[in-house]
């Protein structure tokens, strides 16, 4: 009865809306009554226009089911109790076409519901006064998804957080930041908990970087209070000063510009390397020629020139496999008969004034196509011999460590031999080797050693050095067997990767000075002086003993 008397309400609203206009008045109600009051089914229209009202009425109020319309496109549809909008229901919003499916209250939200925003977003969750508040989700567009508790449409108390680059935070909130305590776990696998304040790490906590770095303690800002700025090798001399085929170690610190206090950083990744001074040939020669598309890894240090990467060793040198190239290169100044070389006692060579710039490093092997060529014929020979050297001549690089408490250490370090066509030393000898002096002999009858092109045009070396100049060379190089004297420069660098916070800590350099080994005479024990009288004696010692023997034998006694 009520279905069919609701329907003949409408039909009447329908007809009788062109008379309503005519007659002009400030608000009409076309329904259903009761006691003269608005009961059952009706529409009502506002006086100001802009509201009109379709559905259940009771005791001349909005109960039951209805629309709510605005004229600017907006509404409400659901329940009403009392006059107002109380209950389950829809409100569109036409001014920014934002809808809300859900619990109402007095007409504002309240209780839990979904709110569709017009740029995509979701709020599902608890509602008072209009506002998101208690538990919700709200799944946000170019932002991501927060799950936890709310206040006056903050994010605030507990809640978790993944951001739309795959960060997550879960933790405290205040007032839509995190504040409180709170891990955050972000999408390269680092890891910080601690405390947070006005969205940032403030105060304790402890941050695990992808890189393996760890670090904790206290946090400013998102940056840690005490940061490695720098590495500084200990050492309490300017220099390391070794001789050739010994072994050093290099400790490293992590410290800090500020007070140069060592920073206790956990799993920072360093790389030790070795180089030696980069120099260019000098442009026309054949070498540079030869060598000038040769690429270059090139490393500024802070001692006034750049140097290019130096072969530095971890292992011992394997003496049995350099003799056998030894062996089977006729590049090999020959030996003294009465000298030997001895690691335990040595001296230092100092290069004279007029070769100090080049004779620090100079070395025959290597640098030169001819030594180039021996080498592979050695190299060959090894093979068929069949105690044939493993892989490439230039040892494998020192592998990398990790700190503890701010510090790691590399226990021994080698200079290793220099490889085949090493540049460097390749420019030394062509320079060396034209200035090279001679005792024994005048400009005017020696000859040097040369770069030259043959009538191929393909470059050469003539090896025409005297015997003598050979004799001094070898005394300048040392040992052949290591690394050519010189002046070498260690430096140790964070490799961390990828950096944490984007900063890398400047390296650490040291000098390392490559004394030769002398080569020492092998001391002759003095021969005994002949004494007559006690040689006298010894013999007539000897004839007396054997005299009493004899006569013994004869008396049977």
């Amino acid at each position: 009865m009520r279905a069919r008397t609701a329907a003949a309400a409408v039909s009447n609203v329908n007809n009788m809306a062109t008379e309503v206009g005519k007659r002009n008045q400030i608000h009409e109600y076309i329904g259903e009554t009761h006691n003269q009051l608005r009961d059952g089914y009706g529409v009502y229209y506002y006086p100001n226009k802009f509201f009109r009202y379709e559905g259940e009425w009771s005791k001349g109020k909005k109960h039951g089911h209805g629309k709510f319309i605005m004229a600017d496109g907006s509404f409400y549809e659901g329940e009403f109790k009392d006059n107002e909008m109380t209950g389950h229901g829809f409100r569109f919003w036409a001014r920014n076409q934002n809808n809300y499916t859900g619990n109402f209250c007095c007409g504002e939200l309240q209780g839990t519901g979904v709110m569709k925003y017009s740029d995509g977003s979701v709020y599902e969750g608890e509602w008072w006064n209009n506002k998101r508040h208690g538990y919700g989700v709200h799944r946000m567009i170019n932002v991501g998804v927060f799950e936890g508790n709310f206040h006056e449409h903050l994010r605030h108390g507990e809640g978790s957080q993944l951001y739309i680059n795959g960060d997550k935070y879960e933790g405290d909130w205040v007032r839509d930041k995190r504040q409180g305590h709170g891990e955050e776990r972000s999408n390269d696998g680092s890891i910080y908990e601690g405390q947070w304040r006005n969205d940032m790490k403030n105060g304790e906590g402890t941050m695990i970087h992808c890189s393996g770095y760890i670090y904790q303690g206290l946090w400013l800002n998102n940056v840690p209070e005490k940061l490695t700025t720098k590495l500084v090798i200990c050492i309490e001399t300017p220099t390391i000063d070794v001789t050739q085929g010994q072994s050093f170690s290099i400790r490293v610190e992590c410290r800090s510009d500020d007070d140069d206090e060592v920073i206790p950083d956990n799993g920072r990744e360093l790389r030790v390397l070795a180089g030696f001074r980069h120099i260019q040939p000098k442009e026309g020669t054949a070498l540079f020629d030869m060598i000038e598309d040769v690429e270059e890894t090139i490393i500024s240090t802070p001692f006034g020139y750049d140097i290019v990467p130096y072969p530095l060793t971890d292992q011992l040198i394997e003496l049995d496999s350099l003799e056998l190239i030894k062996s089977n290169t006729d590049l090999t100044i020959p030996e003294t008969d009465t000298e030997e070389v001895s690691g335990d006692e040595t001296e230092h060579i100092e290069p004279t004034l007029e070769l100090e710039h080049t004779m620090d490093s100079i070395n025959l092997e290597g640098s030169t196509a001819a030594a180039a060529a021996a080498a592979a014929a050695a190299e060959a020979a090894a093979v068929e011999a069949g105690t044939e050297r493993v892989g490439s001549p230039v040892p494998p690089p020192i592998p990398t460590l990790r700190t503890e408490e701010g510090c790691a250490v590399w226990d021994p370090l080698t200079l290793a031999t220099a490889p085949p066509m090493y540049r460097p030393f390749t420019v030394l000898d062509d320079e060396a080797l034209n200035v090279l002096p001679s005792s024994g002999s005048s400009p005017q009858t020696r000859r040097k050693s040369r770069i030259s092109k043959d009538e191929d045009g393909e470059n050469g070396l003539t090896e025409l050095i005297e015997e003598e100049d050979k004799v001094s060379l070898k005394k300048r190089l040392g040992d052949e067997r290591f690394a050519r004297p010189g002046e070498y420069v260690i430096m140790v660098e964070d490799v961390t990767n990828p950096p944490f916070l984007d900063r890398r800590p400047q390296p650490a350099f040291i000098l390392v000075k490559l004394s030769a080994l002398k080569k020492q005479k092998k001391v002759k024990e003095p021969k005994k002086k002949w004494d007559t009288e006690k040689s006298i004696a010894s013999a007539m010692g000897a004839s007396m003993v054997g005299h009493i023997k004899a006569h013994r034998g004869i008396n049977g006694s």
